[in-house]
């Protein structure tokens, strides 16, 4: 798990001619939300619409964006390659949107040589992990390089339905806690256990992320760390990791030669 990224909030003393008389007014930049809040109500131009619709049809295959996804990339489409003053959420959880020209990038196998991949046991492996990925949905990149979405096994299962699933650089699936990606994520930045390498307590990340979080438009979050990490999530029938690991087995059963008698 990524250590927790922090961004503090920036204040400046705007000073304010009235009538002759100078007024001092101190002017908190945007807390909780920065300046994402700020654009958080106005809408995409034309340009950006064409983003967002590309990467809803590309990315998300004609399925409709989540809400807690739709903010998430519609902020990140916004904010574009300009930093944010204040604090921000989406830096703090150290994600970001799959573009359309990422969509692609949890099949790559540019990592591995010709001769790797002539290699049964690789050649196997790849074979059921990108079996595995025609059950997901990608949405999400974290900073680490772990792609996020939602596991729709079995197939056809409705976004809303699935599980959030991770897919890490090591090559293995693990679902994840949380109805939503933005849950998931929240879960895993505001845990307890990570507190002896932030400088904040965990209930008062979790409550400046979900305060800013649901100012973007995200949806409404469980009031706190507790209640997010008790939700009742539902039971797969097939794990992602089981599924892996099955097809594994049966694909590399069939490079095998036959043994002898």
């Amino acid at each position: 798990m990524s250590m927790t990224k922090r961004t503090l909030a920036a204040h400046r003393i705007l000073t304010i001619a009235v009538g002759g008389t100078l007024a001092t007014t101190l002017a908190t930049a945007l807390a909780l939300g920065g300046a994402a809040a700020a654009h958080a109500a106005e809408a995409l131009n034309a340009a950006q619409q064409g983003q967002f619709d590309e990467m809803e049809r590309i990315v998300f295959q004609g399925q409709a964006v989540p809400r807690d996804i739709r903010a998430l990339c519609t902020h990140q489409i916004r904010r574009g390659k300009r930093p944010v003053l204040g604090y921000d959420v989406y830096e703090d959880l150290s994600a970001y949107c799959l573009t359309p020209k990422m969509a692609s990038e949890p099949r790559s196998t540019s990592y591995l040589s010709a001769a790797e991949l002539k290699d049964p046991s690789i050649a196997a492996t790849v074979k059921a992990t990108h079996e595995v990925m025609s059950f997901i949905t990608f949405a999400v990149k974290t900073d680490d390089g772990d792609f996020i979405g939602y596991w729709q096994w079995p197939k056809g299962t409705p976004i809303e339905q699935a599980r959030i699933v991770r897919y890490d650089t090591e090559g293995q699936f693990n679902l994840m806690e949380g109805r939503t990606i933005t849950e998931a994520l929240l879960h895993e930045m505001a845990d307890p256990t990570t507190d002896e390498f932030s400088d904040t307590p965990s209930a008062k990340r979790y409550a400046r992320a979900k305060k800013a979080l649901e100012k973007l438009g995200a949806g409404t979050l469980p009031a706190s760390f507790e209640a997010l990490d008790k939700q009742s999530l539902p039971t797969p029938q097939k794990r992602p990791d089981r599924l892996q690991d099955e097809l594994y087995k049966r694909y590399l059963a069939t490079t095998q030669p036959a043994s002898r008698k």
